[in-house]
């Protein structure tokens, strides 16, 4: 059986069945560190990170994953990134009717994703599914004046009672007692979620466990109008993030229509959206931020998209080489401390030691490299510097070696830029979000073909010492086995 140290996805070793029509590769006899700890140590070296697929590898392990139902769940999730970024740009412009449209769209192509009969890939895709319709039917009321339905949860609940309140308030209506008494409701949350701790995982099964968790909180916590999303990892501290600001905007209720705060706020339906965007993240240099082993989805360590966190530790230039960690704890402070007030000062920092990694010769410099550029671009973007974070987030074009085992790393990278162009108010930005859900689907489809054996290249090379990979003929698991792939919205 195959163990792979994948390059990108950081998860743990996927096995997979031999395949006589791989080629070998001549280099020195593969050393699995992978003793079922929690984070494997990562190699200085690996053959198979010599080796550049160039393409879609039709291979569900190489992707770090147990089955194409699981790889489909992945790439689900970076569709509805993509989607939601842009139904909100148009919500945060009130075009409410065109936010319920995007909406609408991001539920059909979710929902036509196969699904497994059971397991975490048809949970996240259904939570995810369900979200985009709850969220389509939010903004249409929004657009429509109507009534507000009815929605599961334990936060979103309660923000639809806020906006039916704010829309009340808009209308001179007296929401006083009202607003009070949401103001309590949101109080009584807990000021604590263990269970979403995204560390609290013991293998790979346990991982998803939490992925589902995460996914259910984020749905349930996140704002529907604005994009207001943390940069880095999706934490429970979201959660209070988004109540208090709903606690606030309740407070505003409570005042007079004529207050100074409101007059210059607009529609009370965003004041909690606006309490968001007026919060600032604190910057981060410690070298755990710019050299912690980074995940293979840069949506959930830039993005905040819900996910566990990274996996493994580098036996070369990881967070225990003091020696590196000293020239890292420079390199951060010298990226970070020309902010907020200076972005091109921080640039020329990270075009100055970015280099030294570059050039190095071992074969997990991919993973220095990625982290040093995934935490200057979220440095960026806290500080609001966001065409910044753009211009650096494009140095992971073109793509090579390791990204061909993230699953959709193209459309990642897409969404990633998208919102910060969306954030940074440019134009092009709903272009790259097309973009972005254009590739996602373009994945899909090539995973169908890999699962119905029309795509059976590239082919992962074997090393010496370790059988080959073989793409499976049947999953077993297909609920549409005459699937085309989810088609990209209109344009």
């Amino acid at each position: 059986m195959l163990l792979l140290f994948l390059s990108c996805t950081t998860q743990d070793p996927i096995t997979a069945e031999a395949n006589s029509t791989q080629s070998t590769v001549s280099q020195k006899p593969f050393q699995n560190f992978d003793k079922g700890q929690k984070h494997p140590p990562l190699p200085e070296n690996n053959p198979i990170w010599d080796w550049d697929a160039k393409d879609f590898v039709p291979d569900f392990g190489w992707f770090g994953e147990h089955s194409w139902m699981d790889v489909r769940m992945r790439v689900a999730g970076h569709l509805s990134a993509a989607g939601r970024d842009k139904a909100r740009i148009y919500a945060t412009k009130e075009d409410w009717s065109a936010a319920a449209k995007a909406y609408a769209e991001l539920g059909v192509i979710l929902a036509e994703i196969p699904t497994a009969s059971s397991g975490t890939s048809k949970e996240i895709n259904a939570l995810l599914a369900l979200a985009a319709k709850r969220d389509a039917k939010t903004l249409n009321s929004i657009a429509t004046q109507s009534d507000f339905s009815k929605a599961k949860g334990t936060l979103y609940p309660l923000r639809l009672q806020y906006f039916a309140l704010a829309r009340k308030h808009a209308n001179s209506i007296d929401v006083r007692k009202e607003a009070q008494t949401l103001i309590e409701s949101l109080n009584a949350l807990p000021t604590s979620y263990p269970k979403l701790d995204i560390s609290s995982f013991k293998d790979f099964h346990s991982r998803h466990a939490l992925r589902i968790r995460l996914f259910e909180a984020y749905l349930d916590a996140l704002d529907p109008l604005t994009i207001s999303e943390r940069w880095g990892y999706w934490t429970a501290d979201e959660i209070i993030r988004q109540q208090q600001s709903l606690i606030l905007a309740c407070k505003q209720l409570l005042k007079s229509p004529s207050d100074e705060y409101q007059k210059a706020t607009g529609n009370p339906i965003l004041w909690p959206s606006q309490y968001l965007s007026q919060k600032t993240q604190d910057l981060d240099s410690s070298t755990e931020e710019f050299g912690a082993l980074p995940t293979g989805d840069s949506l959930i360590d830039i993005g905040s998209s819900p996910g566990p966190k990274g996996i493994g530790d580098l036996m070369k230039w990881g967070l225990a080489d003091k020696e590196h960690m000293q020239w890292l704890s420079k390199a951060a402070h010298d990226i970070t401390s020309p902010l907020p007030d200076d972005p091109q000062k921080s640039m020329q920092a990270y075009r100055k030691h970015i280099p030294f990694l570059e050039k190095a010769k071992h074969g997990s410099r991919f993973y220095n490299v990625k982290q040093l550029r995934n935490a200057t671009v979220r440095q960026l973007a806290r500080s609001g510097h966001f065409m910044e974070a753009h211009e650096v987030l494009q140095d992971n074009f073109p793509l090579h070696n390791q990204d061909w085992a993230c699953p959709n790393r193209e459309g990642i990278l897409l969404a990633i830029d998208g919102r910060l162009l969306a954030l940074a108010e440019d134009p092009s930005a709903e272009i790259i979000l097309d973009k972005a859900i254009e590739s996602g689907t373009t994945f899909l489809q090539h995973v169908d073909e890999a699962e119905q054996g029309k795509r059976k290249t590239p082919v992962p090379p074997v090393l010496k010492g370790m059988k080959p990979a073989h793409p499976p003929k049947n999953t077993g698991n297909h609920s549409h086995k005459n699937h085309k792939g989810p088609k990209p919205p209109k344009r």
